[in-house]
């Protein structure tokens, strides 16, 4: 039991963590100003007019696009090896897993590097 509750209180210690930062900068955006730091206030009446419309702009055309390449790659892929019965379909059934098993971040870099003026290699 007591095992529990300490795997418990230290899950909630590490989204809480993760939390704060997130919740500071929202602190700052909805605070007064008695309560809230007076340097902040020009930076983030400054961040909100100029700099967060554009981000936020950014960000949901970003979640579309990747929401409508998806739909438009996986929803055919999974139904290719699902309903069609092909030589390698194990094979490729594995291989459309690996976008989900590799990082992001390596992925680019490998695309990258393909792609490159001097080639791969």
């Amino acid at each position: 039991m007591t095992g529990k509750l300490l795997a418990r209180l230290l899950g909630f210690l590490i989204v809480l963590a993760m939390l704060a930062p997130i919740l500071g900068i929202a602190w700052l955006t909805i605070a007064p100003p008695e309560i809230s730091d007076s340097a902040n206030d020009g930076l983030m009446s400054f961040l909100m007019t100029t700099v967060l419309p554009y981000q936020f702009g950014q960000t949901l055309g970003l979640m579309l696009g990747v929401a409508v390449v998806t739909l438009l790659a996986g929803v055919p892929a999974a139904w290719f090896v699902t309903f069609i019965d092909f030589p390698g379909r194990r094979h490729l059934q594995w291989l459309l897993l690996l976008p989900l098993a590799m990082p992001t971040y390596i992925a680019a870099y490998v695309f990258a590097e393909f792609l490159d003026k001097a080639g791969p290699f």
